[in-house]
Order: C-alpha cells, then sequence, then structure tokens
C-alpha cells in the first residue's frame, strides 16, 4: 500500500503513480554543515507491523553522508516535533 500527505498533514492511500510522482520532503534544516531532513516515506516503515504506522523519518546529514541518528513517526506532529528536537540534538552536540 501506497501513501500521500495531505496539504492539511492528514494521509491517505493512493496508487503508486499519484504517490511517487511528488515531493516527499516535510521539513528541512540547515546548521553549520548540517542538514535535518524530515521525509514522508510513502509506505509504512513498521515492517513488524508490532505498533501503529511509521510513515515520517527524520536524519541528520553533513553532505551525502548520513550521522548516526534516524528517528521514525506515525503522524505528521509528531515528526514536525521531533524534527525540532533533532535540531536541538545537532545543537548539543556540534554547538551553537
Amino acid at each position: 500500500m501506497y501513501y500521500k500527505l495531505n496539504e492539511d498533514g492528514s494521509i491517505s492511500q493512493c496508487s503508486f503513480a499519484e504517490c511517487f510522482g511528488t515531493d516527499n520532503s516535510v521539513i528541512s534544516t540547515r546548521y553549520k554543515e548540517l542538514r535535518i531532513s524530515t521525509i514522508f516515506l510513502r509506505t509504512n516503515h513498521d515492517w513488524a507491523l508490532l505498533g501503529p504506522p511509521l510513515f515520517f523519518e527524520t536524519m541528520i546529514f553533513k553532505g551525502t553522508e548520513a550521522l548516526d541518528y534516524m528517528m521514525r513517526y506515525s503522524t505528521y506532529e509528531e515528526a514536525i516535533a521531533g524534527h525540532e528536537e533533532a535540531i536541538d540534538w545537532v545543537k548539543y552536540h556540534f554547538g551553537q
């Protein structure tokens, strides 16, 4: 199953063609030489299906290299809050 992120932050099912023809970036923030990126994954990344669906992911990059930080979230609201937490993490570990 494929999903799309609607303008209001809700998620709905869609066909492959409907889902993969659009940008999946939710928010991206630059801090010094780092980029904090939160995206909509378009599929449920809770592969074991043991918890709530995981549709969003935040990662931190230095250039094209991903740092050892990755968090996933179920809702748009959680993803935005998680993105802010990742910014705080970067500031703590890389100095303000």
